[in-house]
């Protein structure tokens, strides 16, 4: 008898692959009743569609995090110490090589770290910073900038998910309905 996560692992699977004849078999029936360039515009919308989605899923996601972080305010931290990022060898390295932390103590007695990136370890560090107290799921100080640019996360996110929804429905009905009527393509 196979174990029990084998067997839903199998389940999802099988689902999987499920879904994907399925698709196969209604662009093989949008091929047959209408043409092959609607089955191919079909698929086009689907996988523009999915592209969009993965699109609106991220924003959506880093616009709710940095959203949540509204309801705290604006504090000045004292610097405190630079430190070299360690990186994997061989791996880019985007950020600055090192960090330099800042410290604050909130009214609770709760100390928040703050960094900001620089690119040598004798860089001068100013005293005090401005950082933005997050609250939430991950407390902590945040650059002041990443959190007056959160509603641009959703700028982004809610057209993206309009555009998902119209690039599927046009693809999945659409072409079939398209076939059926006798919608001449281009």
């Amino acid at each position: 008898m196979a174990p029990v996560r084998k067997w839903a692992r199998d389940r999802r699977r099988v689902a999987r692959w499920a879904g994907f004849v399925a698709l196969a078999l209604y662009f093989v029936t949008v091929t047959v009743v209408g043409e092959w360039r609607l089955a191919v515009a079909g698929v086009a919308a689907l996988c523009a569609g999915a592209l969009c989605g993965m699109i609106a899923y991220a924003e959506g996601v880093q616009a709710w995090e940095l959203m949540r972080a509204f309801p705290g305010g604006l504090v000045r931290a004292e610097y405190s110490e630079t430190i070299k990022i360690h990186r994997p060898v061989g791996g880019r390295n985007p950020e600055a090589p090192f960090q330099q932390r800042y410290i604050y103590v909130n009214a609770e007695g709760r100390t928040l770290t703050g960094t900001h990136g620089c690119s040598y370890a004798n860089s001068t560090a100013r005293p005090l910073r401005r950082f933005w107290v997050a609250k939430g799921r991950h407390p902590g100080l945040r650059p002041f900038w990443q959190t007056l640019l959160s509603p641009a996360h959703l700028i982004l996110a809610v057209p993206a998910s309009l555009a998902t929804i119209a690039f599927v429905l046009a693809a999945v009905p659409g072409a079939l309905i398209a076939a059926i009527i006798g919608v001449p393509l281009g």
